[in-house]
């Protein structure tokens, strides 16, 4: 089973790094997750936490005040999309 996420908003100020963004567009979109990994908010640098999407559970599993979550995610139509934490919800 696979998890799914709903994109519920679109972060176009902050994580920009991001290779996968997504577009404002993309709001209301179900994607399904096909990882997830760390980064250290103070250097960007790969987090000691990275767990299989369809593995975890809910996305704030493990949260560290220290690290941000990115989930890499793939539409229906076959984009990839990096996602933070805060722009999902588990469906």
């Amino acid at each position: 089973m696979n998890l799914k996420l709903k994109i519920v908003r679109v972060d176009m100020d902050g994580y920009n790094g991001r290779d996968h963004h997504p577009e404002p567009s993309d709001k209301g979109l179900v994607v399904t997750a096909l990882s997830m990994a760390s980064y250290h908010y103070e250097d960007d640098q790969p987090g000691d936490i990275s767990v299989d999407g369809g593995m975890a559970a809910y996305p704030d599993r493990a949260v560290k005040e220290d690290l941000e979550y990115v989930w890499i995610c793939v539409t229906d139509d076959g984009r990839t999309l990096e996602l933070m934490g805060h722009e999902i919800e588990v469906v």
